[in-house]
């Protein structure tokens, strides 16, 4: 059974001969003919709800397209009334039928960006090749090495920006030369330096406090002592890779750390297409 509604009407409930609470699967199709398919225990209210929550959130194409055309020049159709059991099967049913999924089918411009279902999204779409997966950590890698993160914060915060030069990883004399005093320190050279930002920010400011090889060796000797062995699974469970530290895999993949220990202390299933955890204690 399908059926369409007036987008146009200022009704609470633009299908008036369907019930309250009847769930279903629906068509919405933009004015250049790109289709979303959705599923909902309520169709008579889904259409309304769009009006006033498109706007609030800009994740999905579908709300790009209510931005560049008007919620009222979409159309609206009902593709199927069903159990509300079966409304995640019928959905992926749909979405396939018209390929609507913009990930799997691009040359259709679909609206959707999986297949349904209420499957997460990491899941969908066509797997990265291995020679793609090193260049996009490649470039992550470079960019963090390069201070460009902490460059573009510096900017909008109204701070002056400087990375500690190469040649002076020793940072036991002539470090503060050139650099101003409100500069900000990029992480990796402060690891790489066995020194806190605390301690390199003293030494810029000129404090009379000296820093010696001791300093150095003890900072580095404590940064090992607490750092936690970390594991790199694959979403079937196969073990990839092990990682001396979240350091190690940021400085070796270039990812943002703190996914990957939200999901080794077991807050979240997995970060960048993988399973991680840390090694546990005997």
């Amino acid at each position: 059974m399908r059926a369409t509604v007036n987008t146009n009407t200022s009704s609470d409930n633009p299908f008036p001969k369907i019930p309250e609470n009847t769930p279903g699967i629906y068509k919405i199709t933009s004015p250049s003919g790109r289709v979303y398919i959705g599923q909902s225990i309520n169709i008579p209210s889904r259409w309304v709800a769009y009006r006033y929550y498109y706007k609030k959130d800009r994740s999905l194409i579908l709300y790009h397209s209510f931005e560049k055309y008007g919620y009222k020049k979409h159309k609206f159709e009902v593709l199927e009334f069903c159990d509300a059991s079966e409304l995640n099967n019928r959905e992926r049913y749909w979405i396939e039928y018209f390929k609507s999924n913009f990930r799997k089918y691009p040359q259709n411009r679909g609206l959707n960006l999986q297949d349904g279902g209420n499957v997460p999204p990491i899941f969908e779409g066509v797997p990265k090749s291995e020679e793609t997966r090193k260049k996009i950590a490649e470039k992550l890698r470079k960019s963090h090495f390069e201070g460009k993160y902490l460059e573009k914060r510096a900017i909008r915060l109204g701070y002056p920006f400087c990375v500690i030069p190469e040649n002076k990883n020793s940072f036991l004399g002539n470090v503060s030369e050139g650099i101003n005093d409100l500069a900000l320190v990029t992480p990796h050279k402060s690891l790489q330096l066995g020194l806190s930002r605390r301690e390199i920010l003293s030494k810029i400011k000129g404090e009379k406090k000296v820093v010696t090889q001791a300093i150095i060796d003890g900072n580095l000797r404590k940064g090992l002592k607490t750092r936690k062995v970390v594991y790199q699974y694959s979403l079937d469970g196969t073990l990839l890779n092990t990682f001396n530290g979240l350091v190690e895999v940021k400085s070796e993949l270039g990812l943002n750390p703190s996914a990957i220990s939200r999901c080794c202390k077991g807050l979240q299933r997995q970060a960048f297409g993988f399973i991680w955890k840390y090694k546990q204690k005997v």
